[in-house]
């Protein structure tokens, strides 16, 4: 028993460490923003296609990805989506035109809903040892640890090498690298399936699908994750605007934007993790947290855009980026609370990562394209008010599940008051 639960263990962690830095190359833009509009000569609508191409190829794979994923051995599925993601990431730093470019969005996004589709098993088995909200919250934690090492080692030397003619390139190396070393460690350290012959294994199949459509509160959750989601990309765009309006230089913007995307994660996921198990109440937590965006939203909109206001804008950064990675440590939770089966799990999580995960796909193009038609302090006033109206929408969502989690638990305890849910 101890062996193998350190074996679980070893998996596990190394699964929370390739998920830490499986999104870097695909989402380029969010710490080297300018560098990369630079280093490829890309304009803001260029890199908003290129995030459509990306997300798109999610969006099309997400729902076989789905019915896949109780049939994959994910120590396989893991060691080919980072072998894949490896080889993108050295043709990707030859700096290929713009075309090329989308080309390869379009595979690291297939390489991403493989590698998601397989990690997810894990973190879910792990979390009925130790709690999902622990178990989610770790992942946060140990993927923003991963996050950090990783993009300040990026950004160290993009700056030593920032005036030389190709400075994206080691950048995109340094990735590569990563990629390779974790597929490696996933293939010989990652623990295999064992599979009983003698149990009976249940298939995913469509009438599943046709079980969850059913469900109004799987497109509740779809939406919610949208509307989350929404809020989360449009503070990717901080970056930039720290950099084209508060006048930081690339670098140190860069690494708000680490410490924002990845930083944040090491206290917010264990903590949100950690309240969450305790309280029980996964949509109670979201709705403090959309308040709380809602309040954030207006005001990164009423903030002067002097420089000497940079101070604000980063302690706003931060303060969302709070919000943002409890919501990520709080999200799949909320399946049980909301009496999801387990073997449906695979399928709900499926289909509302379809709905959930298309601000990728309209997003980038929407606010790349509002950033090169208007001037540049009031195209970001605009931009950020999509917050407020994307929190707002995630608020509603999140009270309406809250209601009906409190509802179905009542109903288990009139039905059978010791198997009720706290």
């Amino acid at each position: 028993m101890k062996k193998t639960s350190s074996k679980a263990w070893i998996g596990f962690l190394i699964v929370a460490l390739a998920q830490g830095v499986m999104f870097r190359v695909p989402y380029l833009k969010n710490v080297f923003y300018t560098p990369m509009q630079d280093a490829f000569n890309l304009t803001n609508t260029q890199i908003g296609i290129m995030m459509t191409c990306y997300s798109t190829t999610k969006i099309i794979t997400y729902i076989p990805a789905g019915m896949l994923a109780d049939r994959l051995d994910g120590r396989k599925a893991l060691t080919i989506a980072l072998a894949l993601l490896t080889v993108l990431s050295v043709w990707y730093s030859f700096g290929p035109a713009f075309g090329v470019l989308c080309v390869i969005q379009v595979l690291l996004g297939l390489a991403n809903v493989l590698q998601v589709t397989a990690q997810v098993k894990v973190i879910r088995t792990f979390g009925n040892m130790i709690g999902q909200g622990k178990a989610f919250g770790t992942v946060e934690f140990v993927r923003g640890v991963a996050s950090l090492g990783i993009n300040f080692l990026a950004l160290g030397v993009y700056a030593a090498v920032e005036h030389t003619n190709a400075p994206m390139r080691p950048v995109l190396l340094i990735y590569a690298l990563t990629y390779l070393i974790l597929g490696i460690g996933v293939w010989f350290l990652a623990p295999r399936e064992e599979k009983d012959p003698t149990a009976e294994i249940r298939k995913v199949n469509f009438a599943d699908y046709l079980t969850v459509l059913k469900m109004p509160i799987v497109w509740v959750f779809a939406l919610l994750t949208m509307s989350a989601y929404a809020v989360q990309v449009v503070n990717d765009y901080t970056t930039p605007y720290l950099k084209n309006v508060m006048g930081m230089s690339a670098v140190l913007a860069g690494s708000i934007a680490t410490i924002r995307s990845y930083g944040i994660s090491l206290i917010s996921g264990p903590i949100f993790g950690w309240y969450n198990d305790r309280k029980k109440s996964y949509s109670r937590t979201l709705i403090y947290i959309f308040i709380a965006q809602i309040i954030i939203g207006a005001a990164f909109i009423i903030t002067p855009t002097d420089p000497s206001y940079v101070v604000l804008g980063v302690c706003l950064i931060i303060l969302a980026a709070i919000g943002i990675y409890g919501f990520n440590a709080t999200q799949w939770s909320l399946q049980s609370e909301m009496g999801i089966p387990l073997e449906l799990s695979a399928t709900v999580t499926g289909i509302v990562c379809v709905i959930g995960y298309t601000p990728d796909i309209f997003m980038s193009l929407l606010i790349g394209t509002k950033l090169d038609n208007q001037p540049g302090a009031e195209a970001y006033k605009s931009v950020f008010t999509y917050i407020i109206v994307f929190a707002v929408i995630a608020l509603v969502t999140a009270i309406i599940i809250n209601r009906y989690a409190r509802k179905r638990a009542a109903k288990l305890a009139e039905e059978n008051p010791e198997n009720a849910p706290a």
